[in-house]
């Protein structure tokens, strides 16, 4: 049996689904699905709200091919709602929340509650890179659900203005508190270099955390002589965040600097072992093993998957995964503030994207070593 867990399901008219509003199935055999065809396994709907067409449900059921097509039928009924009643007043208690059209949303104090600890974390970047940073979170928090958020549409932001940045940045930080995440995490450099006050600003009580302090505070402890490399896209490195972030932490420690433009466009073609990029890492790391580096700092989100490349060709020089380190201060501060996940659920991993360019779901799945099940696409601005 599988686990299916808080899921809120609406429907245009409650009786529609479980005859009254408040019935309470205990299986899936009670349950008239569409055209009168039922599902079976042991499975909870309760309706905190009688009055609402909102539902709540809780259990197992039979297999995996039976979950997706439960959720996909909730979807579906959800989406029916909203276009039906697009026109009209709406109030209802649901997972409104995650929709942007403010006609669905209701007041925080009307909505289902949920406990803090179910919340998920809410992850952002301007691309496809941050999902090296999902992965870490899959691999170190197993149980926490996560949201994603990828501006597909606007990538990059390294060759766009401060303004522009911090623009675009609030729109996402505002869209990933609609989906009631109880923490934010930056996992884009550029982001992180020219916006992180700004979203620590907007996002009040929630912690945020960013793959550039947790890079270099991993940095600062790991070195043994003192001299760090940190390689990253130009726009990154310009920037002057790693070293300065080190400084804050060790001043007496001394940062090499190098940007990389090519890695990117080599990583997303999947040259990952090609010739043509290790020719290209070695010229790149050439001037800063130069300078007795100890400690590299991989100061791009897509480099993480170089890191077998790397440690070839920097051999002796120990690599700082800024996903990894960023993936280990979500679980200290989630630990610290009593929000890790109980281990009881299965996770739920939504990505959003502001478009869905050529080959997206291809570059995202080698990014996360896993399918993109829930991909959805969303406007902002």
């Amino acid at each position: 049996m599988i686990p299916f867990n808080q899921l809120a399901i609406l429907t245009p008219y409650a009786d529609l689904f479980l005859g009254t509003s408040e019935k309470l199935v205990t299986s899936f055999s009670e349950v008239p699905l569409f055209a009168g065809k039922k599902l079976s396994g042991s499975l909870k709907a309760t309706n905190p709200y009688p009055d609402q067409c909102c539902f709540v449900m809780q259990g197992h059921v039979e297999n995996r091919r039976i979950w997706y097509l439960y959720r996909f039928a909730a979807n579906c009924c959800r989406r029916v709602f909203f276009a039906w009643f697009a026109r009209k007043p709406l109030n209802f208690v649901s997972e409104a929340s995650k929709v942007s059209d403010k006609r669905f949303r209701l007041p925080e104090t009307e909505r289902i509650p949920m406990n803090n600890a179910q919340k998920p974390i809410g992850v952002f970047d301007s691309g496809v890179g941050g999902l090296t940073v999902v992965r870490a979170l899959m691999q170190r928090l197993p149980h926490e659900n996560i949201v994603y958020f990828g501006d597909t549409a606007r990538v990059p932001y390294g060759v766009k203005s401060r303004n522009t940045i911090e623009c675009f940045s609030e729109q996402i930080v505002r869209f990933l508190l609609e989906q009631n995440v109880k923490a934010l995490v930056i996992a884009c450099n550029t982001i992180a270099a020219v916006a992180g006050q700004k979203v620590r600003r907007l996002a009040g009580d929630v912690p945020v955390l960013d793959v550039i302090a947790a890079g270099a505070k991993a940095a600062a402890n790991t070195t043994q002589n003192g001299v760090i490399g940190v390689i990253g896209t130009s726009t990154t490195v310009g920037s002057n965040a790693y070293a300065r972030a080190i400084a804050a932490i060790a001043p007496q420690h001394r940062v090499v600097s190098q940007a990389c433009s090519l890695l990117v466009p080599l990583v997303e073609e999947g040259w990952l072992q090609h010739e043509v990029t290790r020719l290209t890492v070695r010229e790149y790391l050439q001037p800063i093993l130069a300078e007795n580096i100890d400690t590299l700092v991989l100061g791009c989100t897509h480099y993480p998957l170089l890191k077998p490349l790397l440690a070839e060709e920097a051999q002796g020089v120990t690599l700082v995964d800024s996903a990894i380190t960023t993936a280990e201060e979500v679980a200290a501060v989630l630990a610290e503030r009593h929000l890790l996940h109980p281990a009881t659920d299965t996770p739920d991993y939504r990505f959003f994207v502001s478009d869905i360019p050529l080959r997206f779901r291809a570059i995202g799945e080698r990014f996360l070593n896993r399918p993109m099940e829930q991909l959805e696409m969303i406007s902002l601005g």
